[in-house]
């Protein structure tokens, strides 16, 4: 009897409205503890309190490192945004260095080796066995005189493209030092004087771009497939600023 009692009195004091009112210390109803169950664990009672707590308590109070959190996650996303714009802009610029550079380096070479070309591709067969098709050559002209036997690029009037061949004789005026050269391929059976422009014999030092002074076999066939194909010559450009574009710089 006496146990009905104490619980009749404790539900009669947790009685009260059913809309939630806070107190002086600005903690609602709803969190105050539960009445205890006949029989029930006092271990029981604490928990179910502590979730009362738990589930009640507002948004305002979550802990401070999980606003934190999101907080910084929305500000790297707008760090990201803004910076990946400038990404494209960045490669076109090294890009451009990459280029500048390349061309620095072109003009460097013709200055120390005296070529308006140092570097050429063999385009056909005239020199084998000696050099093959996309072989790359390397030129050095200077200031001396062209022997017999010398392999020269030079450059014939009304045509674009040079030709590699050999020298196979040269005359050189005592008096005023200037040289005359026929020129013959190791793989032709006459000499160049067909290929030379109607009414000339013999090249002169205007026509010669270099001496060969070095050669790396078979690297430039790309250019040569390039020449034959022109189209995959545009479509790797075209890959090329593609990847130029859209790439970004990772974070």
């Amino acid at each position: 009897g006496a146990v009905e009692m104490e619980q009749k009195r404790c539900c009669g004091e947790l009685q009260g409205p059913s809309a939630p009112s806070r107190g002086r210390q600005g903690r609602s109803r709803s969190a105050l503890p539960a009445p205890r169950r006949h029989g029930e664990p006092e271990s029981a009672l604490r928990k179910l309190q502590e979730h009362q707590l738990s589930t009640d308590a507002p948004a305002s109070r979550q802990p401070w490192c999980a606003t934190v959190r999101r907080r910084r996650g929305r500000g790297d996303g707008r760090v990201r945004r803004l910076t990946g714009g400038g990404s494209s802009v960045t490669s076109w610029i090294h890009a451009g260095l990459v280029a500048t550079s390349a061309l620095a380096i072109w003009k460097a070479m013709m200055l120390v080796t005296l070529c308006e070309s140092p570097v050429v591709v063999v385009l056909s067969g005239s020199m084998e066995p000696g050099f093959y098709r996309g072989d790359i050559l390397f030129l050095n002209m200077g200031k001396r005189k062209v022997d017999n036997g010398e392999i020269v690029v030079f450059n014939i009037d009304g045509r674009d493209i040079p030709i590699v061949h050999r020298s196979l004789r040269v005359h050189t005026e005592r008096s005023t030092g200037n040289q005359e050269i026929l020129t013959k391929g190791d793989n032709n059976y006459a000499n160049d004087r067909g290929l030379y422009k109607p009414g000339q014999d013999w090249l002169q030092k205007k026509h010669l771009i270099g001496r060969v002074v070095g050669y790396c076999p078979y690297v430039g066939m790309l250019t040569i497939i390039m020449n034959d194909y022109p189209f995959l010559k545009y479509m790797l450009i075209g890959i090329l600023g593609f990847f130029v574009v859209t790439s970004k710089d990772e974070m």
